[in-house]
């Protein structure tokens, strides 16, 4: 049985289908471990988790992993919650949390990120070599709003030479052809918003820059729930029980698990540890 693995933030799991479920297409069995608003810290130890239980999925070398490296500066942390352990992120961009104070933010450097963003990539690339799993690690974003943009590019050539050439799916985004890059959903106040993630035709347009093996299987049902949303602006983005609902079509809670840090198997969409 062919499976995939996919480890991400939000453009890797969303409320409609994104380039893991597109992908996927081409496997036995999706698990989609892509958590809304996670940084690199989080991804890397859902996998480092998830290989320390080795036996328990049984994993080999017929399994595919991949990696869509999210925002380099979004900052997990550890925290207590209710007597248990719970990742909270933040970004130099969006301050949340009480801890994340205005002098701590202002005195980040974006090399923050790029150089632990580095060092996760290189631990767990000898992680999955020393287990002989098949992957691919790739970036989300391309630092276009990153300044001085120079040591961003020395960032991305370190990264290439670890993990091989790859087209960011924010690249093939800004390239796209068609004027309307990003669908809209109804807020709390009846009022068309933009979701500020890309559109599946674009995701599409990344699996088959990237995979090589991609066969376009089943491509129509992506592209006619694209071509439902931009028709009717049927996209309902709601917030309940923390799932995000699609016209009743749970993509984002179907395959949505997390790993707690003490690597109990935890679905995130519900918020309750799966029975073992």
């Amino acid at each position: 049985m062919k499976r995939l693995f996919t480890f991400g933030c939000s453009h890797t799991n969303h409320g409609y289908p994104t380039w893991a479920n597109i992908l996927a297409e081409e496997f036995d069995k999706h698990f989609n471990f892509g958590l809304e608003g996670s940084g690199p810290f989080y991804l890397f130890n859902q996998i480092s988790n998830l290989i320390k239980h080795k036996d328990k999925w049984n994993l080999s070398k017929d399994d595919y992993f991949v990696f869509l490296i999210p925002e380099e500066n979004r900052h997990d942390v550890v925290v207590n919650y209710h007597d248990e352990e719970l990742f909270i992120t933040n970004t130099i961009h969006n301050d949340c949390e009480k801890w994340y104070t205005k002098k701590y933010k202002m005195q980040f450097s974006h090399l923050d990120g790029l150089i632990k963003t580095t060092l996760y990539v290189e631990s767990i690339i000898r992680l999955l070599q020393s287990h002989h799993l098949n992957y691919k690690i790739m970036t989300a974003l391309d630092g276009v709003d990153l300044h001085p943009k120079w040591k961003y590019e020395k960032y991305i050539r370190n990264l290439r030479n670890l993990i091989g050439n790859y087209e960011p799916l924010q690249t093939i985004g800004r390239n796209f052809k068609e004027k309307e890059i990003h669908y809209y959903f109804l807020n709390d106040k009846g009022k068309l918003e933009m979701d500020g993630h890309w559109i599946i035709p674009i995701h599409l347009e990344f699996v088959k820059s990237n995979f090589d093996f991609y066969k376009e299987t089943n491509v129509d049902k992506y592209l006619d729930i694209h071509e439902s949303i931009t028709k009717t602006n049927v996209f309902r983005f709601e917030m309940k029980e923390q799932e995000m609902i699609l016209n009743k079509n749970e993509y984002g809670a179907r395959y949505h698990y997390s790993y707690w840090p003490s690597g109990g198997l935890f679905v995130g969409s519900q918020n309750k540890l799966l029975p073992t």
